[in-house]
């Protein structure tokens, strides 16, 4: 038989309750109706002794686990429900709220500096120094003193400073989680002051910033874009392509050349000379030093071997040794000889080909001579009309390179302005599930009350006042209804400031409408006057050094496309033009008389660029046409001077081509004269051996018939001497037979006398 397994109640069911606990902490905290029906189910009604009813819960009424799991899990979340009200918990709710009220009283001042230094820092990308910040609820005023910020490019220096700032806000509106201010003041500011400490942001914050800026940078705007590009274009001379560079390039001799090199024939042909012959030099080099050494170390032996005298040698051995020594050199003469003739003959094509190419190239220099004498000859004056705008082009390089510096701070203090506006954000969509959520009502009225009645952001006026006694520097101005809402402020932005720093000014009065569909963001009426203007030539030949002291009246606007356009008119008063001595003289020379003469510039300039980037900058001024008929006038009366400068430079091109190719020419040939002269040098003892070993050879049949001669002189002489000797001794034998008979008559003689 099977044994059931026997199931057991959670706590809370084992409990007796009375009829108001049974209600309480039972039926009253059921509210999904199968789990209230499951455990009435379950329920026993019994009476106490009093007679009054009580409730158990009978476990033989559970039919399976899950019902009993089921009970557990609704016991669980009965016992999760607490009392809804708990004096402790509001007690210590209570405290928390104080706290952080306490807190914020306390750390505001702290907490509102770092959220403005970190606003600050993230802007510049350098650091912020603030002094004091003061936000005063129980008054509505916000004080902030002594703001410093630092130049990014310039560490040590700040950008900017703020002495102080007053900000009296609404209340009322500040409970609305907006900020409303009728009254703004900014006094104390200044530029360019020095710092004490370096303005570097730590590296953290550094890539922080970084980081941002590349994220700016990733989509630039186009007109950005297009000034950056003509700055670059300036500033590496591309854009100077009229003025004094147009007229250097007709008056000038070697721009005279630049313009006929293409229809001259001695550059190709001394190309050609230039671009082979170095080759044949460089291929005949060694062979002729080899064969130059071969040949003298040979031409040395042949004369020692000249120099030998067969009669001094005085024994056949000898001889015989050097005939042996004289058979050895002479097949070096003979290797010798060869190679020589062989390299004679085989430099006899290249030689060809070169003596070719030179007189090609002589032909080519004098035709070219030729044509461009005749060219010099038919000069009779020069036009000027590519070279005006001198001037015009001085000044246009100066507008643009001031738009590249300051139009980015312009372009991005609109974009911060722009992103301001709450109403430009895009709106999500509503999701299907929110959709369905949304509980449709009868048509009435809406109405606006507090939170939707100004917007989160509101400066109705800002006061600027600065001076600085040690710089000069003034500023004052003010500026009308600056929001983060335009749209629901429905008015635009106002401004007008005046500055002053020594003899320098500037009067601004500009409308700026951020609302959607307003026609321009921007329409502005500029003035300025007293600036130190000093610009240079950047090396620039021809072009001339300006300086001078700028005044300007206009008008500035942006399009809601960011389409730039400014219309002004300019002064340059007290003018400096100078200019650096530059090629041909007189041009020079009156050049910088007209300019000279210039005192003051009037100049007026158009700026245009659309949204897409395309870029206009148009700049007129008279002075250009004073200067261009003055330069005219001048070459004309020095015309013939211009040609005569025109035809020392022809005659030095010449001679360069000439230079050029002889050289290689000159080179060449000194090598094929080496080559000839040392076959014709080998050539000259080429049978000196042969003749010299013909005359040992006789010395040799001269030695024996030496030796002939003096074995029959020995014998004739030894046949003499023997002959004499018996002469002799014949003598002696008859004088010493004949010495008596000699005796007896001279005895004889004596006695007869």
């Amino acid at each position: 038989m099977k044994k059931v397994k026997k199931i057991k109640l959670p706590g809370l069911f084992k409990k007796k309750y009375t009829a108001k606990k049974y209600q309480k902490k039972i039926l009253k905290k059921l509210f999904i109706p199968a789990d209230r029906a499951l455990v009435e189910s379950l329920a026993v009604e019994s009476k106490d002794k009093k007679g009054k009813p009580v409730y158990t819960f009978d476990a033989a009424k559970v039919q399976d686990s899950a019902q009993a799991k089921k009970l557990k899990k609704i016991a669980k979340e009965i016992k999760k429900q607490k009392s809804r009200l708990k004096v402790l918990d509001i007690i210590v709710a209570a405290a928390c709220v104080a706290v952080l009220l306490f807190g914020i009283t306390l750390f505001r001042n702290v907490i509102a500096h770092r959220l403005i230094t970190g606003a600050f820092e993230g802007t510049f990308g350098a650091k912020c120094d603030i002094g004091l910040v003061d936000f005063n609820l129980f008054d509505t005023r916000f004080t902030m003193e002594n703001l410093a910020q630092a130049n990014r490019s310039k560490p040590m220096t700040n950008l900017f400073e703020v002495a102080r700032l007053d900000v009296y806000f609404n209340l009322l509106e500040l409970t609305r989680g907006k900020l409303v201010s009728e009254n703004l003041e900014i006094t104390g500011i200044r530029w360019g002051t020095d710092r004490t400490e370096s303005g570097t942001l730590p590296p953290k914050q550094e890539k922080k910033y970084q980081k941002k800026k590349e994220q700016e940078d990733s989509k630039p705007n186009p007109v950005v874009a297009a000034l950056s590009s003509e700055v670059k274009k300036i500033q590496s001379g591309i854009s100077l392509d009229s003025g004094i560079s147009a007229i250097q390039d007709k008056l000038d001799p070697v721009a005279f050349l630049e313009r006929e090199k293409d229809s001259l024939l001695s550059p190709k042909i001394v190309e050609e000379i230039t671009g082979s012959v170095p080759a044949m030099i460089d291929s005949w080099k060694d062979s002729s030093e080899n064969a130059e050494k071969q040949v003298t170390t040979m031409v040395a032996t042949a004369k020692n071997i000249s120099k030998i005298d067969p009669r001094n040698i005085k024994t056949v051995e000898e001889i015989k040794r050097t005939i042996t020594e004289l058979d050895a050199a002479k097949k070096t003469m003979e290797s010798t000889v060869s190679m020589a003739k062989d390299l004679s003959t085989k430099i006899e094509s290249d030689r060809k080909q070169v003596l070719d190419l030179s007189s090609r190239a002589r032909e080519a220099v004098a035709a070219d001579s030729k044509r461009l004498t005749g060219l010099v000859n038919e000069i009779k004056t020069i036009n000027l009309d590519t070279g005006k705008g001198i001037v015009g082009d001085i000044f246009r390089t100066f507008i643009v390179n001031t738009l590249g510096e300051y139009y980015p701070y312009l372009d991005r203090g609109l974009a911060m302005l722009g992103e301001m506006q709450a109403s430009q954000k895009k709106e999500k969509k509503p999701t299907l599930k929110q959709k369905a959520s949304v509980v449709d009502r009868l048509p009435g009225r809406n109405i606006s009350f507090g939170d939707d009645s100004l917007p989160s952001l509101v400066f109705r006026n800002i006061a600027l006042s600065a001076e600085d006694v040690k710089t000069g520097f003034t500023i004052g101005g003010s500026v009308q209804n600056l929001t983060n809402d335009a749209d629901r402020l429905d008015k635009a932005v106002t401004a007008s400031l005046g500055t002053t720093h020594g003899a320098m000014s500037e009067a601004l009065e500009a409308v700026i409408d951020l609302r959607t569909g307003a026609s321009d963001i921007l329409d502005s009426d500029i003035t300025a006057g007293g600036y130190t203007v000093s610009i240079p030539s950047a090396g620039v030949q021809g072009v001339p050094d300006v300086a001078g002291v700028l005044s300007t009246e206009g008008e500035l606007r942006i399009a809601a496309d960011r389409a730039l356009s400014i219309q002004t008119a300019m002064t340059l008063g007290s003018a400096q033009l100078t200019v650096a001595p530059f090629k041909p003289a007189f041009i020079h020379t009156t050049y910088r008389n007209v300019l000279s003469r210039v005192n003051t510039i009037d100049f007026d300039v158009s700026v245009h660029i659309s949204s897409s980037g395309s870029f206009d900058v148009d700049v007129s001024t008279g002075i250009d046409e004073v200067l261009y008929e003055a330069l005219q006038d001048e070459i004309d009366r020095q015309i013939a001077l211009l040609k005569e400068d025109i035809r020392k430079e022809v005659e030095k091109f010449i001679n360069e081509q000439k230079q050029k190719y002889t050289s290689e020419i000159t080179q060449f040939t000194a090598i094929y004269d080496r080559v000839k002269n040392a076959d014709k040098e080998i050539r000259k003892y080429e049978n000196v051996i042969d003749q010299k070993k013909a005359e040992l050879e006789n010395r040799i049949k001269d030695m024996a018939q030496e030796q002939i001669d003096k074995v029959k002189q020995e014998a004739q002489e030894q046949a003499e001497k023997a002959k004499k000797e018996a002469e002799e001794q014949a003598k002696k034998e008859i004088e010493k037979k004949a010495a008596p008979l000699k005796k007896d008559a001279e005895d004889r003689l004596k006695k007869l006398f």
